[in-house]
């Protein structure tokens, strides 16, 4: 989709809802607005963002083995130590960025 300038705010306002809905992004072309895909993240961005998935799983089962009298089993402990050590671990796998690593559900049912 294009957008010849000069253009009015509504027509502006139409594509960017284009966009909204079509996973697109506003890319001026110098005489005309044109709708493209967006560009691919970097791999630098692409592991920032799973980096940020590892740390917030590893966050969110601190619990588990930071509080001693926490209501779980010591199966189920062992459990999360091990899929601990596996998030610790992903950053070191091979093509890592491309995938978020397991939830720790996921990585149970393995």
């Amino acid at each position: 989709m294009k957008l010849n300038k000069p253009y009015t705010n509504t027509q502006y306002a139409d594509l960017a809802v284009y966009c909204n809905k079509n996973g697109l992004v506003i890319e001026d072309k110098g005489d005309y607005l044109e709708a493209v895909n967006p560009p691919e993240p970097s791999i630098e961005e692409k592991q920032s963002r799973v980096r940020a998935v590892r740390n917030q799983y590893l966050e969110q089962t601190d619990k588990y083995l930071s509080i001693p009298d926490f209501p779980i089993t010591d199966e189920e402990r062992d459990l999360y130590k091990q899929y601990r050590v596996y998030l610790r671990d992903y950053t070191v796998t091979r093509d890592w960025w491309e995938a978020d690593p397991l939830t720790f559900e996921e990585w149970r049912q393995q």
